[in-house]
């Protein structure tokens, strides 16, 4: 009986493409014998159907049997194929009803706007600092200049020193010092070194105020770095689901680093890939289909899980076995959310970085070359560039661009 199975899945590499096999022919495969091997244990019916005509049939009719078989789960397979990417968009948010993703919306874009609050504060720290550093060197100059000379230590605490500390203990428990705090410190040192004038402990004070202050700069930098990790989306663009914002991760990116339509280049992105003979083109458009086949295997595995849980829920609630219900109502989608939504999730974060590494890289200018325009000078003019190709064919707005024709 297995010989026939063995054969026909080691020849189907012949008339199925990778990507259809491992993205919809195995979850199907899994999907219908498992469904399958249920209704073999725990239905007479069609435990005596298999055996009549499969397990212990002649030849002839288990071979005739296993054909039809194997048809019907090769349609069923085309058919998860159609359905995937209306499943994935489904993961997304996208076909929701607008009560239901408006509602998904305003739960994800508080955490977004706590994060973008924090990148803008963030940012905004650093770059003040940055600003302000000539402006405090200077006038920490012009008070040592106009300052006494005093004995070599300063017996009382100043304002600058107990200011000092609560600082370094900031630093010590590695957490983010304020412009303002080093502008207040930085304030009290120059007024204490104006009145007290030189001496060891202002030129200790004057090291420890250097350390704190590119101790806030670079902690400020690392923070804006984590809060714009992995998992940040604009506020403006959030979806309904974590998926979703993770799906729109090199969207928002791309716009963010060139001003291109990621969408409206896409296209474009993918023929160049395919069309390229270069080793790491090829390389690159294996990386991208393998990375596509694999979300796609999960998505599939996700809704057909899904509806493995809740249909064999409802059919046991109605046939009375009421702890099988329950069961397969509580553990069956804890399973789906937990390995198949979470391994999707990751998958799907996976396929936007690759997507973002390779337009960071040699392929976008391919892009450009493809798309009848010269190559820009620098990354400015680049911006422009895309800029310019979203406002004419995205918009539908005049502008003269000017293809180049070799």
């Amino acid at each position: 009986m297995l010989e026939p199975l063995v054969t026909s899945l080691a020849s189907l590499g012949q008339f199925l493409s990778r990507g259809f096999l491992i993205s919809a022919f195995v979850p199907t495969l899994v999907f219908l014998f498992s469904n399958a091997l249920i209704l073999y244990v725990w239905s007479w019916p069609f435990n005596n159907w298999a055996r009549n005509h499969f397990l212990d049939a002649p030849v002839a009719e288990k071979s005739l049997t296993f054909a039809i078989l194997f048809f019907a789960v090769w349609i069923a397979s085309y058919i998860t194929a159609a359905l995937t990417a209306f499943w994935t968009r489904t993961l997304e948010g996208t076909t929701w009803p607008e009560w239901l993703r408006k509602a998904g919306v305003k739960s994800h874009s508080v955490e977004y706007k706590k994060a973008s609050f924090a990148i803008d504060k963030a940012v905004s720290h650093y770059a003040r600092i940055e600003q302000k550093k000539s402006v405090w060197d200077s006038a920490i100059r012009t008070a040592a200049q106009n300052g006494k000379n005093p004995p070599d230590e300063i017996t009382q605490p100043t304002a600058t020193l107990t200011f000092l500390k609560k600082l370094k203990a900031l630093k010590e428990e590695n957490k983010l010092i304020e412009f303002e705090q080093i502008d207040e410190l930085t304030k009290s040192y120059v007024k204490d070194f104006a009145a007290i004038g030189y001496s060891k402990s202002m030129d200790q004070i004057s090291v420890d105020l250097s350390v704190i202050r590119d101790y806030a700069f670079v902690r400020a930098k690392k923070q804006e770095e984590t809060l714009r990790g992995d998992d940040f989306v604009d506020p403006v663009g959030v979806r309904p689901t974590r998926f979703g914002n993770v799906g729109v991760l090199a969207e928002q990116y791309v716009k963010r680093a060139y001003k291109c339509n990621l969408v409206l280049v896409w296209s474009a992105l993918r023929r160049v890939a395919a069309t390229e003979k270069k080793l790491e083109q090829e390389i690159t458009t294996k990386a991208i289909d393998d990375c596509k086949m694999q979300l796609d295997f999960f998505v599939a595995f996700f809704w057909l899980s899904l509806a493995f849980s809740v249909g064999w829920a409802g059919l046991f609630a109605w046939s009375g076995f009421c702890r099988a219900a329950v069961a397969f109502a509580t553990v069956g989608p804890f399973i789906c959310w937990t390995i198949w939504y979470g391994a999707a999730v990751e998958q799907y974060r996976a396929f936007q970085t690759l997507i973002i590494s390779q337009f960071n890289g040699p392929l976008r200018f391919e892009v450009i070359r493809a798309l009848r325009f010269d190559l820009s000078v620098d990354i400015c003019e680049e911006r422009m560039l895309w800029e310019t190709v979203d406002y004419v064919i995205n918009q539908g707005k005049d502008n003269n661009l000017r293809y180049k024709h070799s």
